[in-house]
């Protein structure tokens, strides 16, 4: 609930946050914020200060990264959720702190899989998905098989929940599959993939996202890798952006550009982190 006075504090509508504040304890802010979004913060005992500051409808990180201006602190992702690690305030010099959270670019991470509705009419699709949920069901290598089948139906819908249910799989077996989802005929599918591939940390997933900026593959699963790579926002995958760059499909190359400058900022500031 916003403090009296206040008004609406902070409003959360479609992934958008805004936030109005005068005077406030930094604390009372941030905690309206998690109450409000769901985003978790830990270390918030360490926030001191008051804050004023008026933003709307901007992306969550955006708007982390306002709201804990001279405030040293950490973003990652957990289970797909935003998680907010403060670990001390700056004080009046801020210190450098590495930019983290996935990289927004307009037209490539801004973008998303739509959603793809069963036709209640088709008895064949629902009975494709009704398999498939009972195979997850019980996991296993018969779950495995199933999602394999899956991941070849002709219906959209069951290739896109065939790719989902990846994310909670062995990582040996679903990451190929991940990789092929991305250069999947339709665009929902492929974007899910890099969904699920977002999620993954570790080489194994970064090399099934490299496999699909080769020179040869279609443009879409080029847009799909990129936008995984986008979200992800890892230093190690520079290697792999300066190659789309360089001979990826023209039309993307913008893309690679703006995502190799954000990459390689981070990298100027991650080293000036580790700097004494």
């Amino acid at each position: 609930m916003a403090p009296a006075g206040q008004g609406d504090l902070v409003q959360w509508v479609d992934g958008r946050l805004t936030v109005r504040a005068q005077g406030l304890p930094l604390k009372v802010v941030v905690d309206a914020v998690a109450a409000e979004t769901g985003i978790a913060f830990s270390g918030t005992d360490r926030l001191r200060g008051t804050l004023s500051v008026e933003f709307e409808n901007r992306d969550p990180l955006e708007g982390i990264s306002l709201l804990l201006e001279g405030v040293n602190y950490l973003v990652s992702r957990e289970a797909g959720a935003l998680h907010v690690q403060v670990h001390s305030m700056s004080g009046a010099v801020a210190a450098p702190v590495a930019r983290t959270g996935k990289i927004i670019i307009a037209g490539l991470s801004d973008v998303g899989p739509g959603e793809s509705e069963p036709d209640p009419d088709d008895d064949d699709e629902i009975e494709e998905l009704s398999t498939l949920v009972q195979a997850l069901e019980a996991p296993g290598p018969d779950a495995m098989a199933e999602i394999l089948t899956s991941t070849r139906s002709d219906y959209i819908s069951v290739r896109i929940a065939a790719v989902r249910a990846l994310a909670g799989q062995d990582r040996a077996a679903a990451i190929p599959l991940l990789a092929s989802a991305l250069a999947d005929e339709d665009v929902d599918v492929s974007l899910t993939a890099s969904d699920v591939l977002t999620t993954l940390p570790g080489d194994d997933a970064m090399r099934a996202i490299g496999s699909q900026l080769a020179p040869t593959a279609e443009i879409d699963a080029q847009f799909a890798a990129l936008r995984a790579l986008a979200l992800r926002a890892e230093i190690a995958s520079i290697p792999l952006v300066k190659n789309a760059l360089a001979n990826g499909h023209p039309q993307l190359r913008d893309f690679a550009a703006q995502l190799l400058r954000e990459l390689e900022e981070r990298q100027r500031a991650s080293a000036a982190v580790r700097t004494p």
